[in-house]
């Protein structure tokens, strides 16, 4: 089941199906959020005290499961909060939280989107903002910030270890831009 799981990854993300829902996804149902400006130069801390004002909600039916909304419809949710009103309603997890960060991080820090999928009890995956200082990598999203880490696998083996424990096995990452552009996706763990 992992051998198919594995492939399965590869043909979503190297085909870049994964990416063609989601920018129809956008296309369809954001793009009335499509002229809201985003934040920049933010600091981690500032990424992730933004994030900390709105509340993870579950993809629903629209989403397929796992569409990426518009960093610019956090944004609007932000906005929102930022004002005193409730969090507007609509789909709001980590591919959200993850793809908002990597576009308003300070590109200084090199912030991705990282996608790692793995199999625990379930298959499962998450979508974090990873980014770099100095020679360390960090990461942010609905979970919060964490880090330092030396090499990436560390990260990667980090994700998988919170999202399934340490029975948790790989079965691919994926790092990408906030337009949805792939940097790089495989199924193996890197050595670095």
């Amino acid at each position: 089941m992992l051998k198919i799981a594995k492939f399965l990854y590869v043909i979503m993300f190297r085909l870049r199906l994964y990416f063609l829902w989601s920018k129809l996804y956008r296309l369809f149902f954001q793009r009335k959020y499509a002229k809201i400006p985003l934040e920049s130069k933010l600091s981690p801390e500032e990424a992730t005290n933004r994030m900390k004002l709105l509340t993870w909600t579950k993809d629903s039916f629209k989403e397929l499961g796992d569409a990426i909304g518009s960093p610019k419809w956090v944004q609007h949710c932000i906005n929102e909060r930022l004002a005193g009103n409730p969090q507007p309603k609509g789909s709001l997890d980590c591919d959200e939280f993850g793809v908002w960060a990597a576009a308003c991080l300070d590109g200084k820090l090199f912030p991705a989107v990282l996608n790692v999928f793995w199999k625990g009890k379930k298959f499962s995956g998450h979508n974090v903002c990873m980014y770099l200082v100095g020679t360390d990598l960090y990461y942010t999203g609905n979970w919060g910030n964490i880090g330092p880490f030396t090499i990436f696998k560390d990260v990667i083996l980090d994700i998988v270890k919170r999202g399934a424990g340490p029975e948790g096995q790989l079965v691919g990452w994926s790092l990408f831009s906030p337009s949805l552009s792939l940097y790089m996706s495989t199924t193996y763990l890197p050595q670095y």
